[in-house]
């Protein structure tokens, strides 16, 4: 094989990445690349050039490939898991931090190996690639928090997660970023099947909320997030018997009937 074949002088190598002579004998003293002695001129192994160009970002070629092609398999850039996390690069060398993330330097710049970022992002559900939270958006079309279901039937957190609790093995429960949902299908299956519970509101296609349930009475709470009347102007209202209201406990309720009427007269302004 042709050695000046597989080669290129110090001054091709100099006009390929537009650098300065000086420049091009200070990499050639920094050993970036493979030199050989052909008729007593020195002259670079090409193969040895490209693997030292793959590997690094600095120096760019005036036509060509971009650098770094080699680099970019074994390390992550703070930018790069930036545009990965959909998060600012400050915020990136903050997570490095916080974390405990193995670092190295290239060329001046920090660099995470790519099998310590992966085995990072594996043990975590904070944060999330594209591809991930494409996934999760999906799976939070189907499904619902504990919380949610609860507002659905008219039960706060404590009673929502006790009543998951009681029938878990009707619901068909999922983890999305770590957290769990139960799906809107096994909440169906499972509501159409008992008689204990009822839905107290959907959301009409106009925007407005309304009540749906059969129980007798609406909590004052919550015919006031229906209706957009404050409680505190629902409660005058019970005082003066311009409404129907019972106390239970602690808590006021409307009669489940005039707060249909209230809804209807609302949905007709």
């Amino acid at each position: 094989m042709d050695r000046e074949a597989t080669t290129m002088s110090v001054r091709e190598m100099r006009e390929l990445l537009g650098i300065k002579k000086t420049d091009s004998y200070w990499l050639l003293k920094k050993n970036c690349f493979e030199v050989v002695k052909i008729a007593g001129k020195m002259r670079i192994v090409k193969k040895s050039f490209e693997n030292w160009y793959a590997g690094q970002t600095h120096y760019r070629k005036v036509s060509g490939e971009e650098p770094g092609k080699q680099l970019e398999t074994e390390f992550y850039s703070a930018q790069k898991i930036g545009e990965m996390l959909g998060i600012k690069t400050c915020s990136v060398y903050d997570l490095i931090q916080s974390a405990g993330l193995r670092t190295v330097v290239i060329d001046n710049r920090l660099r995470v190996p790519r099998e310590v970022f992966d085995t990072w992002y594996a043990g975590q559900n904070h944060y999330r690639v594209a591809q991930d939270r494409e996934r999760d958006r999906l799976l939070e079309e189907s499904s619902m928090t504990v919380p949610e279901l609860g507002r659905l039937l008219g039960l706060d957190r404590r009673q929502a997660w006790k009543l998951h609790t009681k029938v878990k093995s009707a619901f068909v429960t999922i983890r999305v970023a770590g957290k769990p949902r139960v799906t809107k299908q096994s909440f169906e299956s499972w509501y159409q099947n008992q008689a204990e519970y009822t839905k107290v509101t959907v959301q009409a296609s106009d925007g407005f909320s309304c009540a749906v349930s059969n129980k007798p009475f609406c909590p004052l709470n919550e015919a006031s997030q229906l209706s957009g009347i404050p409680e505190r102007d629902l409660y005058r209202m019970i005082q003066s018997h311009d409404l129907q209201g019972k106390k239970i406990g602690k808590n006021w309720y409307i009669r489940q009937e005039e707060m249909q009427d209230i809804m209807n007269q609302r949905k007709g302004t």
